[in-house]
């Protein structure tokens, strides 16, 4: 993995999707989990490129490890559960399916079975989706 710092466009870029993307907790989770950075500023040039893919939402062909990746990932945790339960209840989505769509494996059959970081992408498209539906209903 690259040690050269991310480039100032780079963080312009992740700054900007951010902000339209995810709370700051959930941000914050995101680059703890899969990079082991407490700040964008902490990421690498080639882990500064994966975020923005993952962000952009373009499949990543070879995904960077998460920090201190083992066998066993990270798995949810009760209060990410429970607010994706929630918002799934907001836009009308049963949450396991709605799980398995986001995260494009078909053979979880509970929300308990995610890692953190799948979860935490849950939780985002949710609330975008969310947004959307409040939107239309305005209009």
């Amino acid at each position: 993995m690259s040690t050269a710092t991310l480039t100032p466009q780079q963080l312009r870029a992740i700054h900007t999707l951010r902000r339209n993307l995810y709370d700051e907790e959930t941000y914050r989770d995101v680059l703890r989990e899969r990079y082991g950075a407490r700040s964008t500023k902490d990421l690498s040039v080639s882990q500064a490129a994966d975020l923005l893919d993952l962000m952009a939402g373009r499949p990543q062909q070879n995904p960077l490890p998460e920090a201190g990746a083992s066998e066993h990932p990270r798995r949810a945790t009760r209060k990410q559960i429970t607010f994706l339960r929630v918002l799934c209840g907001q836009t009308g989505w049963n949450a396991d399916d709605w799980m398995r769509r986001v995260t494009m494996r078909p053979e979880l059959l509970r929300l308990e079975q995610m890692t953190a970081a799948e979860c935490s992408k849950c939780i985002v498209a949710a609330q975008r989706m969310l947004n959307e539906l409040r939107k239309r209903e305005q209009a």
